[in-house]
């Protein structure tokens, strides 16, 4: 009976006790893969072989642009090893080969009249994404506004870079269709890179004091995020110098790609 008695009295006891251990090993293992986690997340991818190879392919194209443009040459450099490095995989060929297929299956007339309408619905929706940097989706979906090539660049972006840039370069001449057909090649997408960075040094001196040619990592945030975006949300309202995990990598990275590119010369 006393034996009864002590497991009536302890068993609860020792449930409560089981329970709470059982708990407490439970959240260690949930804290230990949270941090685990964190570390793997935490580490960022290392400049990629393909990337590596672009850069060393077109060494020599990056420099003479980068000189035409008023751009480092690393900021050119590191936003395409960038590109190719985080953003790059199976989806973006499949974009890739949808905009191939479009280019052949439409003229000039087509693409002149697609580009019209796309911009005045981007127009509309600019409040929108300036608070959200989202486009709506029939935006999107027009390809408008979807990134294609190594550079991951935007028809829109490269339309208006080339309609702001003063002395328009080879890259920018011709047709809406020839310009978007350039965002695929390797060549004429680095020179695409270099018109569009410096058009967003130029505007953005505009709403600040603090000179993003020299700014790597300040560059290629704007790059990744968008000039009109990242202006209206930390310009002049809201003074501050803030890189995106895009600008950060490339600002990390910056030293490797600049000794990269200065081999390719020698």
């Amino acid at each position: 009976m006393g034996c009864a008695m002590l497991w009536v009295i302890n068993g609860p006891m020792n449930a409560r006790k089981y329970r709470t251990r059982l708990l407490r090993v439970v959240a260690g293992g949930i804290v230990l893969l949270a941090f685990l986690l964190g570390l793997a997340a935490a580490k960022k991818p290392e400049l990629g072989e393909h990337a590596v190879s672009m850069l060393r392919r077109h060494a020599n194209t990056i420099i003479t642009i980068a000189r035409k443009v008023d751009i480092q040459p690393v900021a050119i450099a590191g936003v395409i090893a960038a590109e190719l490095t985080l953003n790059h995989n199976r989806i973006d060929y499949a974009q890739d080969l949808w905009l191939k297929t479009r280019l052949k299956l439409y003229d000039d007339g087509w693409w002149e009249a697609w580009a019209l309408e796309m911009e005045q619905l981007a127009t509309e929706s600019r409040d929108v994404r300036l608070i959200s940097n989202k486009w709506p989706i029939s935006l999107v979906w027009s390809g408008y506004v979807m990134s294609f090539g190594p550079a991951q660049i935007t028809p829109r972006t490269a339309l208006l870079a080339c309609k702001e840039f003063k002395d328009r370069p080879d890259v920018c001449e011709g047709s809406v269709k020839q310009i978007v057909s350039r965002l695929l090649r390797e060549e004429t997408a680095i020179k695409l890179v270099a018109v569009i960075l410096s058009v967003e040094a130029k505007q953005w001196a505009k709403c600040s004091e603090h000179n993003a040619r020299a700014d790597l990592g300040l560059l290629a945030t704007l790059y990744s995020m968008g000039g009109d975006y990242y202006r209206h949300r930390f310009g002049k309202s809201n003074p501050g110098i803030v890189y995106n995990y895009f600008g950060r990598w490339v600002s990390e990275n910056g030293s490797r790609i600049s000794k990269l590119l200065e081999n390719e010369m020698r």
